[in-house]
Formats: structure tokens, sequence, C-alpha cells
């Protein structure tokens, strides 16, 4: 599988979880698709968005369906991962089948970003236009400012020296 460059000071086995993450590493590794974050933060914001309640039942239907789904796909890609690391232990290594294995399993991770592509159409759909023109507000806001922090001044340098 490889390794992941996520330390400032070098890399660890992408299987590693990342330390003060309780949860599953970020979508772009093994562990995505257990969190349909898009919609949590849809959910999260409700109150900001007006959401009905039909609308926020919903959007948990589809967040719930996607996790369950997410957890299959998730097993499929470390069960093709373990057969191909199987694959390239044999002596002779049987290249055409170490190719088939890692195309299908670059099939299944573009499989699982499609879905999650889909998740986060889906979930616009749902919303009103209003809705809609008001979550692609808040996303594109400032990270502060979408925690109703405020902007922080920018830092300032020290004068230099002067002799």
């Amino acid at each position: 599988e490889g390794w992941s460059r996520s330390t400032p000071m070098g890399f660890r086995p992408a299987s590693e979880p990342i330390a003060g993450r309780g949860g599953p590493r970020p979508w772009f590794h093994e562990g995505e698709g257990r969190r349909a974050w898009s919609i949590s933060l849809m959910l999260q914001s409700k109150e900001q968005l007006g959401l009905s309640a039909e609308q926020i039942h919903a959007l948990k239907a589809r967040r719930d369906g996607f996790q369950r789904d997410a957890i299959a796909r998730h097993a499929q890609i470390a069960l093709a991962v373990l057969d191909l690391q199987a694959l390239r232990e044999q002596e002779p290594t049987d290249l055409p089948r170490v190719e088939a294995q890692v195309r299908r399993i670059a099939l299944l991770r573009a499989d699982r970003h499609i879905a999650h592509i889909k998740l986060i159409l889906d979930s616009k759909a749902i919303l009103a236009p209003e809705q809609r023109e008001h979550w692609k507000q808040l996303t594109t806001a400032p990270r502060m400012q979408r925690e109703g922090m405020g902007m922080m001044e920018p830092r300032t340098r020290p004068a230099p020296p002067t002799e």
C-alpha cells in the first residue's frame, strides 16, 4: 500500500491512525466514507439553514446509508489490498495478476470517491434554492467566521533592530 507523509518529520505507514483523532483517517486514505462530513455539517447548521423536519430526516437517512455502504466499500478495498500483498509475495511474481489487482483496487477507490460526490450532490438537492445559496456562503466563508469567532487580526512581525 505505501506510506503517508502525515508528520512533519517523516513518513509513517498509511494504515497507522493519526494521533489525536479517534475516528477514521481522512477520506483520501483507507478510512474514507465512514463519516459523511458534508451532511454532518449541514445538520450542524440546521438552524442557520432553516432545515425542516423532513429535510433533516432525509439528510440523516442519506448519511446513514452512505456510512453503511462506506463500511462495505472499505472492507472490499482492505481485502483487495491483502490479496495484492499475497500476490506480490509469491515467487515468481505473476505480473499480469498483480496488475489486474492494482487496477481492481483503483476502480474500488474511484467508486468510493464517486459515491461521495453523489452524496454531496444528493444532499444539496434536498435544500431549497435559498438554502443552497446560504450553504454555499457558509462553506466558502473563512473557517473562523463559520465558527462564529470572527477574523483574527493579522500577525505582525517585530520591527528589525536599528543600529
